[in-house]
């Protein structure tokens, strides 16, 4: 089956995106009630709808994400956060195909592209979540190399997020860059506010 005729197959198959945004914890409509639709490129069927956030929730977004670095265990618990992480990557997985077909719908993505540039990605979430294990304090003397030794003692060098990432998705790359910029974020001890393409809001949001 060609490229072109694969994805309007499955352009056809009807797709379920949520129209709600993730704010703290809740999933809310945005605080004017204003919604946009989301169109099918391919075939200018209108998909469904998405919020459409304003100022106001942006707002929200960034206290919450804030409140969560500085006032959680999300930045310290470097095995907390790594399961967390891994649990992402079991959830991705699960949903896959259902991302996939989300993928295709919004941008057009011919599925067998999709292969080569979803699918990799995959595997990659876990070994991205091995990152929030790694070592946060080290000896500057086993960093750096010295002419001469410390006077008094070592000095420490300290590894932490810098507190709230705002991720920001584009349009053409599809869900494979929704994993490359949050995942790695995440696994740095930080919080992440992620805005989706508007024209294509849920397979990256």
């Amino acid at each position: 089956m060609s490229d072109t005729l694969e994805t309007a197959v499955s352009s056809r198959t009807p797709v379920i995106g949520e129209e709600r945004m993730l704010i703290d914890g809740q999933l809310v409509a945005a605080a004017s009630g204003n919604t946009s639709p989301n169109i099918n490129p391919a075939t200018e069927e209108v998909l469904g709808v998405t919020a459409n956030a304003g100022i106001e929730d942006a707002d929200r977004a960034i206290a919450a994400a804030r409140s969560a670095f500085d006032g959680t265990d999300w930045a310290t618990d470097h095995a907390f956060r790594r399961r967390c992480i891994e649990q992402l990557g079991d959830a991705i997985l699960a949903a896959a195909d259902e991302l996939r077909r989300i993928d295709t719908a919004e941008i057009g993505f011919p599925v067998p592209s999709l292969r080569g540039t979803f699918d990799p990605h995959l595997p990659r979430v876990r070994e991205m979540a091995e990152l929030a294990e790694l070592a946060e304090l080290a000896e500057l003397a086993e960093t750096y190399e010295y002419e001469q030794p410390l006077p008094d003692g070592v000095g420490i060098l300290q590894r932490e997020g810098i507190g709230v990432v705002a991720a920001i998705m584009t349009l053409n790359c599809g869900f494979m860059l929704w994993t490359t910029k949050v995942i790695p974020a995440l696994a740095a001890s930080n919080t992440v506010v992620v805005r989706a393409a508007p024209e294509a809001p849920w397979g990256r949001s």
